[in-house]
């Protein structure tokens, strides 16, 4: 008579061990997600460099340079004295007819609403004056 045998008669294994399937495609998708933001956000510009020099290429003088500024509640001030924005377009408008080279130096508060800071800046635009934005020099 045979001996039964220790081994048992497995056959062929037909199921698929799906786990490290799964984790490779979790990590993916870990991936993906960290990675998709950064695709989004960058697109090629070729912004200008700041740069140290006080020559900041706008030569005028000093009776052509006009100061505009801002507060933080939104209130434009020309040379010192509050203006409205249609008084500042025909101050900057009159000063183009008379000096071509004018520049206006606008000067605002960080805490500026954006829309106030833009709605400035359109109408310096539209007049075609040369600007040049007031900042705080960097404390290196």
């Amino acid at each position: 008579m045979r001996r039964p045998s220790q081994r048992l008669d497995r056959g062929t294994l037909s199921e698929l061990n799906i786990t490290p399937l799964l984790d490779l495609c979790f990590v993916l998708l870990i991936i993906f997600m960290i990675i998709a933001p950064t695709l989004e956000q960058s697109i090629d510009l070729a912004l200008p460099e700041a740069s140290d020099q006080k020559n900041t290429g706008v030569e005028t003088t000093p009776d052509a340079i006009l100061q505009v500024s801002i507060d933080p509640n939104g209130q434009v001030y020309l040379d010192r004295s509050r203006i409205s924005l249609r008084e500042l377009e025909l101050a900057m408008t009159e000063l183009m007819k008379r000096k071509p080279d004018a520049a206006v130096y606008l000067r605002a508060d960080a805490a500026v609403r954006y829309q106030d800071l833009v709605g400035v800046l359109d109408l310096i635009k539209r007049t075609g004056i040369k600007l040049g934005l007031a900042t705080v020099p960097d404390e290196r």
